[in-house]
């Protein structure tokens, strides 16, 4: 026994005195550290110590080391080894209350959304518990770092990242102040990072090699030292290879014939550079060991090529090989022995997998022609694998095998045959056993979304399904908690009575039942039917932003291209950046950042097929070219070259034959220019609009080919008006393509109110202001308009409607009541007025914070319909060239998206215009019968009440009152009230709706096999 096994020994049985009486032995410690002190693997004191000692160093509290070298060196190893022995000195070393923890986190050569899974299971082992589960890389490295700031007291925490290939990682890994890190590869920039770089040996002794091929061939191995010279001969022409030594284990080594052959295949000339970095044939060698096996378990063997690069589970070998538990252990035991893999085994099944080194992987996988993997074959094997996967999933035997739910899908996209995947993914069994494994909701989006855009034309009914189930789990991911809650219970309260996803769930109860016996659980019987659109719900959200003062989204245009949104991230601090996120994978597909540290981002533009981005910051706009990474210049009138230009506002044009193009507002908004984009300059055209008024407003038109000016006649300061001005306002329609002014509209700047009627004002004050222009579409030249008192008392909505005017100038002044069709009045205020780029919906936010959705068929607008909104909307959007109505939540910075086309809105016929009453505050209810219930809570430090009154009439009425002065904001009519129905209300400080609760007793069991006798039904309204 060498002095370090003497050394881990003692330390060992010491610990276990020294932590017998806290009931802790430290190496428990050392959570996913493989097991190397077993008499399968040397210790090479050097390396071991070497490692060790760096552990060891006071000054190494808040140190990094990093061990390279070529792949299998012993790397990992040594590195297990060396922890051991830094674990269990602690307690021999150590007096405080701290605990030496180690985590043991194998990377591999992963994107970074793998890399995201990976250390989001790192959180999930490390017991990590958030409010808010982490949806991208950054988040969950945040969520790592609060935790080690939290418990930094603790435990001494030692985090091991295995084997990694990418060298932007490491920046990932940053929390880690105290790690090592094992990689084939030393970069430059990671020599900044890391306070001690040690490489693995290069060579072994004869000793070391003599060492390696005892711990597997034993007993069989008594004549190795009357072959030393031959031994030693393979040692080099091996590099001293640990793996390839041990893999000497394969084959047999009576003859000096078969040591001759050996060591004349290593020295074989080596075919393409996959394996440059060897000086020495390993692929034909490791090829020569597999090659010694007996055909029918060679086969096999090759079969393993198909998993990913990490632990393998018992099951799926077993689904893979289609063989009996003992066969496949029994041929494992056999291959481990040979050094073609590492098997763990166990009592339990579950707790058994296998590990099989890159190189021998890489080796399986690479055709025998050629240097390239073999992806005929590849798709065999993965086919192979679904169709026993498939096989073992009907017979119920993968239950509790974390391979198959992790990674089914990585496996079920390389084949051509998506009807296993197809049935897999429809069935509601693998989504809970797949939460229930992987304890994250992310993994499963991911899986979900790839078969959804994995799927044909033909399979869209079950499109529909899985889409059902994604947005239902993406509506209330918030809350979920998968450590605390029962995902069938969820399922049932949170589906419809009619859904396939509620039917499928009943059914795995009753076979549940059926099997182990009764479980209790609520079925929702019924849901109200909407009477009002203001029930229906939103889409799943997008977090656009990490702070309040976080600037507006854009989208680009997803006829041109992926949909891609700007942003910002912590604008106006030191990690200032402007983001460009993929609009249908927001959470992990982030296509571009750029870094501008305690920059103010005022606002930010992305062009219509998302190559140009551009931003606003102390009135200087700036643009950029995504794929290049580069600024294009400004280059004016008299070839002045700019990197920035100072202007009011900047929008991209699109969908024009040529270069791409932008226009520019002039800080004094009297200007506006047309540029154009050649390679990386943005060139001043000849086009260009001098106005001797502000410009008002400036639109470009739904089909991009023009530009819709607005301005005042007068000026806007009623102080400054002389006696005769002039209300009248002009709007210019240009086109850009010949560019030239199309049509000229006169109409007025102000209007007031002469008892019902809408007219034009004589008066300079007292009247409401012209807010808004929206030009709707060509065929019928509409102009939408809208009109606020400044003071916000009072707005409307109005359609200038020319359908049979071809004159170049209209005159909306003297023709006001031909023109003129008013469409909405609110009593206080119209905000955010967006039309859709097919021109067949307006969309607004009223005084009451609900969204106004109206149709328009043909000239006419005949319908509208209410949304209701839970967002602090800070923006209304529609999608470019979508019917997708976006809002944006200042508050949460989540962009929320609704499909108006489609939806089963509750349209309403106008008839004469739509008027929004002013509501009447008044908290003394004198039609009340009774006071139901109540509840209050603060919101932000206002108080607000609910109240659930039963009226005179017999109707149940629910008002809520906010304030001091406690001012009645909103009121609903529920119904009827009944006698027997029992009735709560609930308002809660951090949910924006309040909850009522209609319970009764129930002795009908008509309408579930599940329930034979009286019962309670809930009905729950938000």
């Amino acid at each position: 026994m060498s002095d370090l096994d003497k050394d881990l020994c003692s330390k060992s049985d010491q610990s276990r005195i020294n932590v017998a009486n806290s009931g802790y032995l430290m190496i428990d410690f050392l959570f996913g550290v493989p097991s190397t002190l077993t008499s399968r693997y040397i210790i090479r004191e050097d390396f071991v110590y070497k490692i060790f000692r760096q552990l060891q160093k006071e000054e190494f509290d808040q140190g990094r080391i990093l061990v390279h070298g070529l792949a299998g060196t012993g790397k990992t190893i040594a590195v297990s080894q060396g922890v051991t022995l830094w674990s269990l000195s602690a307690s021999v070393e150590d007096n405080g209350d701290s605990f030496r923890v180690a985590y043991w986190t194998k990377i591999g050569n992963v994107n970074e959304d793998e890399l995201y899974d990976i250390l989001n299971d790192l959180c999930i082992n490390m017991g990590l518990n958030w409010e808010q589960r982490p949806r991208c890389l950054n988040q969950v490295v945040s969520c790592i770092e609060e935790f080690l700031q939290a418990n930094r007291s603790k435990y001494d925490i030692l985090f091991i990242f295995d084997d990694i290939w990418d060298e932007s990682h490491l920046d990932y890994l940053a929390f880690a102040k105290r790690a090592i890190f094992t990689s084939r590869f030393n970069y430059p920039q990671w020599l900044e990072s890391c306070q001690c770089i040690i490489q693995s040996p290069q060579q072994l002794s004869f000793d070391e090699a003599v060492q390696v091929l005892n711990c597997y061939l034993g007993s069989q191995n008594s004549q190795l030292a009357l072959k030393k010279e031959l031994l030693m001969q393979v040692v080099q022409s091996c590099q001293g290879l640990i793996l390839a030594l041990a893999l000497l284990s394969s084959l047999h080594l009576e003859t000096n014939n078969h040591w001759n052959e050996i060591i004349s295949v290593m020295e074989m000339e080596q075919a393409g550079d996959r394996f440059s970095q060897y000086s020495f044939n390993i692929y034909g060698f490791i090829m020569m060991c597999i090659n010694g096996l007996q055909p029918e378990k060679k086969a096999l063997f090759q079969l393993l090529g198909v998993f990913k690069r990490i632990p393998i589970t018992f099951r799926s070998i077993m689904c893979l090989w289609n063989r009996n538990e003992a066969t496949v252990s029994q041929l494992l035991t056999e291959l481990d022995s040979k050094a073609l893999l590492t098997f763990r085994d166990d009592i339990d099944i579950n707790c058994r997998y296998c590990i099989i080194h890159d190189l021998v992987i890489d080796c399986l996988q690479q055709h025998p022609d050629s240097q390239q993997i073999d992806q005929q074959r590849m798709q065999a094997f993965n086919q192979t694998l679904l169709t026993n996967y498939w096989q073992f999933w009907q017979q119920k035997q993968l239950h509790d095998d974390s391979y198959f739910y992790y990674h089914f899908m990585d496996h079920a996209l390389k084949t051509p045959d998506n009807r296993i995947l197809e049935n897999i993914m429809t069935d509601l069994r693998w989504i809970i056993g797949k939460v229930s494994v992987c304890k994250t909701l992310t993994s499963l989006f991911r899986d979900l979304r790839h078969y959804m855009q994995s799927i044909h034309i033909e399979d869209q009914q079950n499109a529909f399904d899985v889409t059902e189930l994604y947005h239902l789990l993406k509506h209330h991911q918030d809350y979920i908690s998968l450590e605390k809650m029962d995902f069938i219970q969820f399922l049932l309260s949170c589906t419809n009575r009619n859904s396939w996803i509620q039917e499928s769930v009943l059914q795995i109860i009753r076979d549940g039942i059926t099997s182990s016996g009764f479980k209790f659980y609520m079925i929702m019987t019924a849901y109200p039917i909407p009477s009002f659109s203001y029930l229906t719900f939103w889409n799943d959200h997008t977090v656009a932003g990490t702070c309040w003062n976080d600037v507006l989204p854009r989208f680009s245009d997803i006829n041109q291209g992926k949909s891609k949104i700007i942003s910002t991230n912590n604008n106006g601090t030191l990690d200032t950046c402007i983001v460009v996120i993929d609009n249908h994978d927001p959470e992990t597909q982030l296509i571009d950042k750029l870094s501008l540290p305690k920059i103010w981002i005022q606002e930010v533009r992305i062009s219509c097929n998302g190559k140009l981005i551009a931003y606003l910051s102390q009135e200087m706009w700036k643009v950029k070219d995504i794929d290049s990474s580069g600024y294009l210049s400004f280059v004016d009138e008299d070839g002045v070259t700019s990197q920035a230009w100072k202007c009011l506002n900047i929008e991209f044009l699109s969908n024009l034959t040529g270069p791409p193009m932008l226009i520019t507002i002039s800080l004094d908004r009297k200007n506006m220019n047309i540029w154009k984009v050649r390679e990386r300059e943005i060139c001043l055209t000849k086009k260009s609009i001098l106005c001797q008024q502000k410009i008002h407003s400036c639109q470009i038109l739904p089909n991009n080919d023009g530009i819709l000016l607005s301005w005042k006649e007068y000026d806007e300061d009623v102080e400054k008006q002389d006696k005769n001005w002039v209300n009248e306002c002009r709007i210019e329609i240009w086109k850009i393509l010949p560019f030239l002014c199309k049509q000229t509209i006169r109409l007025p700047g102000r209007l007031e109110r002469d008892n019902n009627e809408i007219i034009i004002s004589k008066h300079g004050n007292k009247a409401m202001e012209l807010n808004s222009i929206r030009y709707l579409f060509d065929s019928h030249l509409n102009v939408l308009v809208s009109y606020h008192f400044k003071g916000g008392i009072g707005s409307v909505l109005g359609l200038l409607s020319i359908k049979t005017s071809r004159s170049k100038k209209i005159d909306a002044v003297t023709f006001w009541n031909t023109y003129f069709k008013l469409i909405y009045y609110d009593p206080k205020s119209i905000n955010h007025l967006v039309t859709s780029d097919n021109g067949q919906f307006i969309a607004f936010l009223n005084s009451q914070n609900n969204v106004m959705v109206f149709r328009i068929d043909g000239n006419q607008i005949n319908d509208y319909s209410v949304i209701n909104c839970k967002q602090n909307i800070g923006q209304l959007y529609f999608s470019p060239d979508s019917c997708q109505l976006v809002t944006y939540d200042r508050r949460s910075q989540k962009l929320y998206g609704y499909t108006v086309k489609g939806r089963l809105l509750k349209w309403q016929k106008i008839t004469k215009p739509v008027k929004l009453a002013n509501t009447q505050h008044q908290f003394g209810d004198y039609n009340c019968s009774k006071v139901l219930d109540s509840s209050y809570t603060f919101i932000n430090c206002i108080p607000y009440v609910a109240k659930l009154m039963k009226m005179v009439d017999d109707n149940l009425t629910l008002k809520i009152y906010a304030g001091e002065s406690l001012e009645e904001i909103s009121r609903y009519d529920i119904g009827e009230c009944d006698s027997e129905i029992k009735y709560g209300c609930y308002l809660f400080h951090d949910l924006d709706s309040v909850i009522i609760i209609q319970r009764y007793k129930c002795n009908q069991t008509h309408w579930s096999k599940l329930v034979t006798a009286s019962h309670w039904h809930f009905n729950i309204i938000m």
